[in-house]
């Protein structure tokens, strides 16, 4: 046992998760809106399923490859500058 300091995470830890989540809340209903709204696109425009899938699709793999190049950015620029640019 080392006699070193008992806190183990760091003070903005809190602050950190709860960023995250909200960012995963926004996208989770940004796709809900997508995915109810469908079916008024296949009236109204006259998709197919195929096509509202290749919509659906394209939409997640943008997510995907921004995921991964933003990962890349805060990486490169750090994270305590993204945050204290974000809020």
């Amino acid at each position: 046992m080392s006699s070193g300091n008992p806190q183990t995470t760091a003070p903005n830890a809190q602050r950190l998760l709860l960023a995250g989540f909200m960012a995963i809340l926004a996208a989770g209903v940004g796709y809900s809106v997508r995915g109810g709204i469908l079916g008024q696109w296949a009236n109204q425009f006259g998709f197919t399923m195929t096509e509202l899938g290749t919509i659906t699709g394209g939409g997640l793999t943008g997510f995907g490859i921004v995921i991964i190049l933003s990962s890349l950015i805060a990486d490169k620029v750090g994270y305590g500058k993204l945050m204290i640019t974000a809020f």
